[in-house]
């Protein structure tokens, strides 16, 4: 009996448990000190990442805002957008408006083709305006006459200042005073439209208002 006992206790010196307790215990630490350094590295370069992300999304949406005020301001500053006159009530707003002194385009003034003569169709709208020059007794102004780039410059210059005085002299027949109008051919400078479409054309061949004083 007695020679049994070492044989039972050399088996429960347990040398597996040991290391199976320590393994698990190293296991644990590589698994916690890997769990805890990868997330905490992964979390702050996600976070990072995000963040610089973040910024750089800022700075392409300023830049898009940037470029899309650089392209508004280029259409703007460009001065080609004119507000329109067609009718009565337009034509007073924009008389009255902030937009008077950089001019506006008195619509549906048209001549004969190559000539300074006035519609008939013309005459309504520089009625129009003569009676807004009555109601406005003390405003001034300036009809300013455009072409399109057709035919020579020079020419078209002189042709805008005659239809322009055209303008004028409707007025005086409607009892503006010619001393409160003032004249300018333009010519085929400014244009609003491009002169390579006969939309365009038409568009370029217009009469401006510009108010001097009121």
């Amino acid at each position: 009996p007695p020679p049994a006992t070492p044989p039972a206790t050399q088996p429960q010196a347990t040398q597996p448990t040991p290391p199976a307790t320590g393994g698990a215990g190293t296991v644990g630490n590589e698994g916690t000190g890997g769990s805890g350094t990868q997330p905490g590295e992964g979390a702050n370069m996600a976070a990072d990442a995000g963040t610089g992300g973040s910024g750089d999304v800022e700075k392409q949406t300023a830049g898009a805002a940037g470029s899309q005020q650089a392209e508004d301001a280029g259409t703007g500053g460009s001065g080609q957008e004119k507000m329109r006159a067609s009718d009565p009530n337009s034509l007073r707003e924009a008389f009255n408006g902030p937009s008077a002194e950089q001019g506006f385009v008195l619509e549906g003034v048209e001549f004969k083709t190559g000539s300074s003569q006035l519609t008939k169709s013309s005459q309504r709208m520089v009625g129009e305006l003569g009676d807004v020059m009555q109601e406005k007794s003390d405003a001034r102004v300036r009809i300013n006459g455009f072409t399109d780039s057709t035919g020579d410059a020079n020419a078209n210059r002189q042709l805008s200042e005659s239809r322009a005085e055209s303008v004028r002299r409707a007025l005086v027949r409607r009892g503006i005073p010619q001393d409160r109008i003032e004249v300018s051919g333009e010519g085929d400078a400014n244009p609003i439209a491009p002169n390579d479409t006969p939309e365009g054309r038409v568009q370029n061949r217009r009469i401006e208002v510009q108010v001097l004083g009121q």
